[in-house]
C-alpha cells in the first residue's frame, strides 16, 4: 500500500468531537491495535486552508485515549493519505497521522 505524505504547514485543524477506538470485531467489541499494542483511534477533524474547510477522518495510534473536544485546535503530524478498495468495488481515500495533539493554549496571566 502506498502512503502519500500530506503537507499540513498551511492548514489548521479543529476537532469535530472526541477520538473513538476503531472496532475490529463489532460482535465482540474488540478494538484494533498496532503490532506494538497501541490502540487505533478515529478522529474526525475539520481541515481548514484558505478559509475553506473539509471534514476528514484520521486514524492515529495511541497508548492512552486521546482527549479532544469539539472545537479544540489540534496539531496533526505525519499526515498521510492512501487509497483503498473493497472486494465489492467500494473505494476512497483514507488518512492516518503519526500523532494528533491539542495545540498549546495561552496561559492566563502570562505577559
Amino acid at each position: 500500500m502506498r502512503y502519500i505524505p500530506v503537507d499540513t504547514e498551511a492548514m489548521t485543524f479543529v476537532a469535530m468531537g472526541g477520538a473513538k477506538p476503531k472496532i475490529k470485531d463489532p460482535r465482540t467489541g474488540e478494538v484494533r491495535v498496532t503490532e506494538d499494542g497501541r490502540t487505533l483511534y478515529t478522529v474526525v477533524l475539520m481541515a481548514i486552508r484558505d478559509d475553506e474547510g473539509e471534514q476528514v477522518k484520521v486514524t492515529v495510534a495511541a497508548s492512552e485515549p486521546p482527549v479532544f473536544r469539539a472545537g479544540m485546535p489540534l496539531r496533526v503530524e505525519g499526515l498521510e493519505a492512501f487509497g483503498w478498495e473493497t472486494k465489492d468495488g467500494k473505494h476512497g481515500i483514507a488518512f492516518r497521522a503519526a500523532s494528533i495533539t491539542p495545540l498549546a493554549t495561552s496561559v492566563k496571566g502570562a505577559a
